[in-house]
C-alpha cells in the first residue's frame, strides 16, 4: 500500500511540473509575439519618417546603442537607409534619426559583440559597427543588427558584392 501512494505523489508532482512546463513555454511565446509586433510596428512607424525618402537601401535594424557626438544612447528597433553621401537611421517610435556621413566613416566592423560606452553587448547574431568622425573631430560609433552585415560592410567600404 504504501508504494501505490507513493506512486501516486509521484505521479501528481511529475504532473504538476509538466503543466507549469506547459505554462511557461505558453508564456514564452506570447512575449515573443507580443515583442515581435512591437518591432514591426516600431519598424513601419520609423519607415514613414520623411528622413528616408529617396534612400538607395532601406531595412529594418536594430539601434544596439552607440557614443559619441550623433549616436544617441537610446536603443531600439527602426530603419537603416543608405545613400551614396550617408548612412541615416531612424527610430521607430521616437523618430529620432542618427545621420552618419559616409565620407566620414574610418570603420566598419562585425562582431558578436558590440561595445559601446556604458554597455557591452553579446549575441550569437553580428553587429555592424559604424565609427565615424564626427564634426568635433572626435570618434563616434552606432551598432546595429540586421539583415546581411556583412553586405552592408562591403557597400560601405566600397567593396565587391555590397548592395
Amino acid at each position: 500500500m504504501c508504494s501505490t501512494e507513493a506512486m501516486r505523489t509521484a505521479l501528481i508532482v511529475l504532473a504538476g511540473v509538466a503543466l507549469i512546463a506547459v505554462f511557461v513555454v505558453l508564456l514564452l511565446a506570447v512575449i515573443i509575439s507580443i515583442s515581435r509586433r512591437a518591432a514591426a510596428k516600431a519598424q513601419a512607424s520609423a519607415a514613414a519618417d520623411p528622413h528616408l525618402i529617396g534612400l538607395i537601401h532601406i531595412t529594418p535594424a536594430l539601434f544596439g546603442g552607440g557614443g559619441g557626438e550623433g549616436a544617441s544612447r537610446v536603443v531600439g528597433n527602426g530603419v537603416i537607409g543608405l545613400s551614396r553621401s550617408e548612412v541615416v537611421f531612424a527610430l521607430g517610435y521616437s523618430r529620432k534619426v542618427i545621420t552618419i556621413p559616409r565620407a566620414a566613416i574610418t570603420d566598419v566592423t562585425i562582431d558578436t559583440t558590440l561595445r559601446v560606452p556604458g554597455r557591452i553587448r553579446k549575441g550569437w547574431r553580428p553587429w555592424l559597427m559604424i565609427r565615424w568622425t564626427d564634426s568635433a573631430g572626435g570618434t563616434s560609433l552606432a551598432g546595429f543588427l540586421l539583415a546581411e552585415p556583412a553586405r552592408w560592410r562591403a557597400e560601405l567600404l566600397d567593396e565587391p558584392h555590397g548592395l
